[in-house]
């Protein structure tokens, strides 16, 4: 029989644990009201670039490339589909997260289930791969590298045939760094010779990086190979998320640059 007192003990603990889950869900949330400047960046720049392409776009699922990815664009595709909403209610949207932390599962590429069928999500995420962008458009070679990413012939072949297949409309590396990792300029000039119709935005958490990467890229491409849609500049879409060498807000400063081989700047018709 339960006494009064062991009544009242249960009571106080499932009211604690009720607490503490409403705790954590308030965090969540705020974790992610924190990351939706990512959301309205995107979309100012999609915006933008219509603007100077004079192109009108057709009602179609946008394409983005999220490089140097990492639990700030979410842990989970529920996630990722959250903090990407507010551009997704305007611009439908596939997301591919491709970083050296992007949280995953077991194998080298985590491919979502939503992305896989005829859903009409307004974020879906498209893929997930743990590892540096020029480091997945090589592929891997060898069967001890295979092995070391778990991954056997057929999983090779299928990551094959998708990166032949996909193209992406537009890249983003949010708060980035470029200065600080040598690693970047690898992965920026592969994205620009792979897909040299797509514009590249980096964010920063102020404009002093901004600008240190700006200088970043100027150094590690040729004058004729790529040209400056903007140059650093403040992004009023920025975020309360602080950080970086100076404790600016995430997404203080963008600049936007793209190949000087594609045709056009801007997205497929």
């Amino acid at each position: 029989m339960r006494t009064m007192s062991g009544a009242t003990d249960a009571k106080k603990k499932k009211n604690d644990d009720d607490d503490v889950e409403k705790e954590d869900e308030n965090n969540n949330t705020k974790i992610i009201i924190d990351l939706a400047s990512r959301a309205r960046t995107v979309l100012a720049a999609v915006r933008r670039l219509e603007e100077n392409d004079e192109m009108q776009r057709k009602r179609r699922r946008l394409r983005v490339l999220v490089l140097g990815a990492d639990r700030n664009e979410g842990a989970t595709d529920d996630e990722t589909e959250k903090i990407f909403k507010a551009c997704g209610e305007e611009i439908p949207m596939d997301v591919s997260l491709v970083g050296p932390n992007v949280p995953k599962d077991d194998d080298a590429v985590v491919w979502s289930s939503s992305s896989s069928g005829r859903s009409a999500k307004e974020v879906r995420v498209a893929e997930r791969e743990r590892r540096l962008f020029h480091e997945k458009e090589r592929g891997l070679t060898t069967k001890k590298e295979r092995e070391r990413e778990g991954r056997d012939e057929q999983q090779q072949q299928q990551q094959q045939q998708h990166d032949d297949a996909c193209e992406y409309d537009i890249a983003f590396a949010f708060n980035a760094g470029v200065w600080g990792y040598d690693s970047w300029t690898e992965s920026l000039r592969r994205a620009v010779e792979r897909y040299p119709k797509m514009p590249v935005v980096v964010t920063a958490y102020s404009m002093k990086e901004c600008e240190m990467d700006e200088d970043c890229v100027r150094e590690a491409f040729e004058e004729e190979e790529i040209r400056f849609v903007w140059e650093a500049e403040e992004n009023k879409h920025h975020g309360e998320k602080v950080g970086g060498e100076e404790n600016g807000r995430e997404n203080s400063a963008w600049m936007c640059f793209v190949s000087n081989s594609g045709e056009k700047v801007g997205f497929r018709k």
